[in-house]
């Protein structure tokens, strides 16, 4: 997910709220119930169709992922970890 975020990949994806937690319906892609493979295709093909929202989607997907899991966002997400917890074992 991460990997299809960066390459700015519209994400079609079942609706489980480990997805759900990490994108937005209708902004970063589709989410689909679980057992419904007709919607996925529909979804799919939607996008397929629409140029110009695949570049939306595109550009949110890239936005998200450098906001989110750019390494230097790790790294002070890390630190913030360990100063609160250091602060909270004293």
């Amino acid at each position: 997910m991460i990997e299809a975020l960066a390459a700015g990949v519209p994400i079609v994806a079942s609706n489980i709220q480990a997805i759900s937690n990490m994108i937005t319906e209708g902004v970063h892609g589709r989410m689909i119930a679980l057992d419904d493979t007709p919607g996925f295709a529909e979804a799919i093909s939607e996008l397929l169709a629409d140029p110009e929202r695949r570049s939306q989607i595109s550009q949110a997907n890239r936005t998200l992922a450098l906001q989110r899991f750019d390494r230097a966002v790790f790294r002070e997400r890390i630190a913030e970890l360990y100063r609160e917890h250091g602060r909270a074992a004293q």
